[in-house]
């Protein structure tokens, strides 16, 4: 299946809209509902960027448990 295809081409990194451009390149024109409904039906996801808010999390959490009190700053902790 060219979706399929196409989809380890980009490394799975491209969403439906991005992926009919590539098809497009690749002289297959094929809708983005089509694509859509083909994925889903492959059961085929894209990765997802690690959204700001995740580490923003991360590090607070890292901060007010103090490091186990040893005074260190979460910064610190990752850096080492």
């Amino acid at each position: 299946m060219e979706i399929k295809a196409a989809h380890k081409r980009t490394r799975g990194t491209y969403g439906p809209e991005r992926l009919k451009t590539d098809l497009a390149e690749h002289g297959v024109m094929v809708g983005v509902r089509r694509i859509r409904r083909i994925r889903k039906k492959l059961e085929i996801r894209c990765k997802l960027k690690r959204s700001w808010n995740s580490w923003w999390e991360a590090m607070n959490s890292l901060s007010r448990n103090n490091y186990r009190g040893q005074g260190r700053s979460a910064r610190n902790v990752l850096v080492q």
